[in-house]
């Protein structure tokens, strides 16, 4: 099925059952813990502290200041631990804030700390003894959070209020409340984000090596390694950003990695199918559903790049695009990456080897991504992605795999090509002297052959005359060997006359294609571009050795005249006018002077050091064999154009 055998197919699935069975353990006990806080006071006994969480829907009261936090720490502060919570309104709308009550246990004389993990919140306010001790506010809705702070044995049986509010889902604490040593908890709360910011700082290194490299390539891996690059560049960026070390250690920072964070989530896409558009060029009918699903991308991504900038000026539309972007973005990964995933395992029966190792990456990160989009909707957005990033990094190595075994499959078909060339041009070669030796021999043997004539005719006439038996022998013996010398001369004539051949009739652009696969890998390799216009259903009667012959000669002479970033531009169609088929070979290389136009067809003319000259003379021949006629246009340092026009057959 889809190319691939049953036992990839039961690994797959195998992976995937396994990662749905990881993911869903994990929701159930954040779940379990989730749920457990939406009764009216929940009480739970961690680390040995008595953990109160409450809701209050009086949506007077908010914590955007120091001044309003202390003002709604006095009402809350107020409530009895059963109190603060209307049934009626829980059960009809979320609550915009939470407090969680706790009271400090019995702390021993040395230094030690508290740590509170997995908050949910957007602003957070801390008293400690009705004082305010901590402050949190932001203006962008980032709400993964976790407090940390040094206590000693003189906080012993203090009470601590810690106020939550959110305006993007209710405040929730998922984690869990410690108090241990300080220099172990100091170690864990760093050590907590160091895994992924190492491996963002990782993809970040790389992408700048590869974006810096590609810019000395040539135009064609220029830009499949420049979009590898920025996919890894993007990656890199959102596993920094999603961390909460910059929002709670380095909260100035806060708002630039949450704000980058979506720039790389709208780059990713976009770059992704533009590398597979490059990948994938050489299979014009792959290449072209690459091409559209990028313009799509594009699309995509520039209205909610629009949208993005304009958040940053309006609150209003911040507040909005917060809301609706996380959907627009989950459906718009899940159905590209399910589009990659089902096309590239079509694709996987015409292009196994080519196309697998994608399509591997593709499926585990399709897996990852959409089973853990569905729980952090199904948790009511409240679940903190974690495989994801797993999923990118195995699908970010199947692209690098794939660009690097492209590359080497393109450099050992340049090998291959290059010895068929060099094969070819051999023969080539060896066939445009003889044809050459052939038109000279024949013209000496034609001059040679009436100096003959004219003296056999004399000595016929010398022998009629008076001349002794002996003489006259003499010149019989003469007169036998002309003959001689004559038949041998029309024999070598008819040796050296060109055979006619069958001739047949010829699709132009079928006889271009395959031009195309030999010409294409040395252009490639030198980073030039070959574009080709070809309109169908044209045919011309020719030899087709001969007529490959021609246009070879012609587009070789155009790629070794190219310069950087050169170009060759192939064109084929009928002109109605003059009922004619028009074949235009136009490059961007060095050009002609006036001078070396003119001479254009002589034999042995050329300003090549391994040319023999012969080539044009023999294109020349060969078209005109065909009632065709070649004319070439050229200007100095722009180019030259070669136009080739043959009777429609």
């Amino acid at each position: 099925m889809f190319g691939f055998s049953k036992k990839f197919w039961g690994i797959a699935l195998f992976a995937a059952l396994l990662t749905v069975l990881i993911i869903s353990d994990k929701h159930n006990a954040i779940y379990a813990n989730q749920s457990s806080h939406k009764s009216e006071d929940v009480s739970a006994s961690i680390s040995g502290i008595d953990l109160q969480v409450h809701y209050y829907y009086n949506d007077s009261g908010t914590l955007s200041s120091q001044e309003q936090a202390e003002q709604l720490y006095k009402q809350i502060s107020q409530f009895p631990s059963e109190e603060g919570i209307d049934k009626q309104e829980q059960a009809s709308k979320e609550a915009r804030i939470a407090w969680i009550r706790l009271e400090l246990p019995q702390l021993g004389t040395g230094q030690q700390a508290f740590y509170l993990e997995k908050i949910i919140a957007q602003n957070i306010a801390v008293f400690i003894e009705g004082h305010l001790f901590y402050h949190m506010k932001r203006d962008y809705p980032f709400v993964r959070n976790e407090l940390y702070f040094p206590v000693d044995g003189t906080d012993s049986g203090k009470v601590i209020y810690i106020l939550l509010e959110s305006f993007y889902g209710q405040p929730t604490v998922k984690g869990k409340a410690v108090i241990d040593s300080f220099g172990k908890l100091s170690r864990d709360f760093l050590e907590k984000d160091l895994v992924d910011i190492l491996l963002g700082a990782a993809f970040i290194l790389l992408s700048v090596l590869i974006i810096s490299s590609s810019l000395f390539m040539n135009k064609v891996n220029m830009g499949s390694w420049g979009a590898l690059g920025l996919i890894m560049f993007s990656t890199g960026v959102m596993i920094i950003a999603y961390t909460s070390y910059f929002h709670v250690v380095l909260p100035k920072y806060g708002k630039l990695a949450y704000y980058m964070f979506y720039f790389g989530a709208i780059t990713i896409l976009p770059a992704l199918f533009y590398f597979l558009e490059k990948i994938f060029a050489q299979r014009r009918e792959v290449g072209n559903k690459f091409t559209l699903a990028l313009k799509w991308q594009y699309y995509i991504s520039g209205i909610n790049l629009f949208w993005l900038i304009l958040s940053l000026f309006s609150g209003t539309v911040s507040y909005m695009y917060f809301k609706v972007s996380p959907i627009i973005f989950g459906l718009t990964t899940a159905s590209s990456l399910l589009f990659l995933s089902i096309y590239l395992s079509f694709f996987c029966e015409r292009e196994k080897a080519k196309a697998r190792i994608i399509a591997i990456g593709s499926i585990i990160l399709t897996v990852t991504c959409t089973v853990e989009m569905m729980v952090y909707y199904l948790s009511g957005r409240t679940y903190i992605f974690y495989f994801w990033k797993w999923g990118i990094l195995c699908f970010v190595i199947s692209l690098t795999v794939m660009l690097v075994k492209q590359m080497t499959a393109t450099y050992e078909q340049l090998l291959l090509y290059s010895k068929k060339l060099e094969v070819f041009n051999s023969g080539l070669q060896r066939t445009e002297k003889m044809e050459v030796i052939s038109q000279l021999s024949a013209s000496v043997a034609h001059e040679v052959r009436n100096p003959l004539q004219v003296t056999r005719g004399f000595l016929q006439l010398i022998s009629g005359g008076a001349l002794t038996e002996k003489e006259k022998g003499f010149v019989q013996l003469a007169i036998s060997e002309l003959d001689r010398a004559a038949n041998i001369i029309t024999e070598f004539l008819n040796f050296a006359k060109p055979q006619e051949e069958h001739k047949v009739r010829l699709d132009v652009k079928e006889e271009l294609m395959q031009i195309q696969s030999i010409v294409y890998p040395l252009m490639m390799i030198h980073g030039y571009e070959l574009e080709m216009r070809l309109q169908q259903n044209i045919y011309v009667k020719g030899v087709s050795s001969k007529f490959k012959q021609v246009l070879i000669n012609m587009i070789k002479n155009s790629i070794d005249a190219l310069k950087q970033d050169g170009k060759i531009k192939i064109e084929a169609y009928i002109q109605e006018d003059i009922d004619r088929i028009i074949i235009l070979i136009e490059d961007n290389g060095e050009g002609m002077s006036a001078s070396d136009l003119r001479r254009l067809g002589e034999p042995f003319y050329t300003k090549k050091s391994q040319g023999t000259g012969l080539g044009l003379s023999v294109s020349y021949s060969i078209i005109e064999s065909m009632q065709g006629e070649i004319s070439i246009t050229s200007q100095k340092g722009e180019g030259t154009q070669v136009k080739i026009m043959l009777p429609v057959s």
